[in-house]
């Protein structure tokens, strides 16, 4: 499963868990999940190489990042 926090600035934040197989097909429709998530702040590669460690057996947060209007969004793997 993949946990998503997107946490805007000065606003609460948005907690979203899914499986990686939804993610995966979600992606391959239209701009996927990386146009949804902090004005596009993930790219198509990064979204590829986040599930290929979590197919991998990765677990933790792989990914924390700061979006140009301020909005934080962390990524993390949990089984």
């Amino acid at each position: 499963k993949l946990k998503i926090k997107v946490t805007p600035l000065n606003k609460k934040p948005t907690n979203i868990t899914v499986p990686v197989a939804l993610v995966k097909r979600v992606a391959k429709i239209g701009n996927g999940i990386s146009g949804i998530l902090g004005n596009g702040s993930i790219s198509s590669v990064q979204l590829e190489e986040i599930l290929e460690l979590a197919e991998e057996g990765a677990t933790g947060e792989i990914l924390n990042i700061e979006a140009e209007d301020g909005t934080e969004i962390t990524i993390e793997i949990c089984q």
